[in-house]
């Protein structure tokens, strides 16, 4: 399961990736190669982040917060955060300016993240506890 939730964020990543390809009106070769190489440094990002989020999560957990607040502490924030970067590498790299546009698609690209994230705890997601 964990191999499926991890290719669906990958698809989703490179469709919001594709989004902003066409929503900035950017000069490409290919966009399908601008969502793929962005939608993996998306990943990796994730990645690179993951590990400490759920650290968080499982310290709010432990210090009796509920499920829900503690992903809303840990998760939402970050995700916000992650696709700032993202905009950021990426509108360095082409020279997009940062405006309402841009941040429309930094908190589309989160809710993308964080339903996905619903989507996996529907799917049993939040059965699977982590020893340490």
């Amino acid at each position: 399961m964990l191999s499926l939730y991890a290719v669906s964020k990958f698809v989703l990543y490179c469709v919001v990736c594709f989004a902003l390809a066409i929503s900035f009106r950017l000069q490409l070769d290919s966009r399908w190669n601008f969502s793929i190489t962005w939608g993996a440094a998306r990943l990796g990002l994730g990645l690179l982040f993951g590990y400490p989020i759920a650290l968080l999560f499982f310290w709010l957990l432990n210090s009796q917060t509920s499920a829900t607040a503690s992903y809303l502490i840990a998760f939402v924030p970050a995700r916000i955060i992650e696709w700032g970067i993202l905009f950021a590498l990426i509108a360095r790299r082409h020279r997009i300016p940062w405006g309402i546009r841009a941040n429309a698609w930094v908190l589309g690209g989160a809710a993308v993240s964080i339903l996905t994230d619903g989507l996996a705890i529907l799917a049993g997601a939040d059965r699977i506890k982590i020893f340490c």
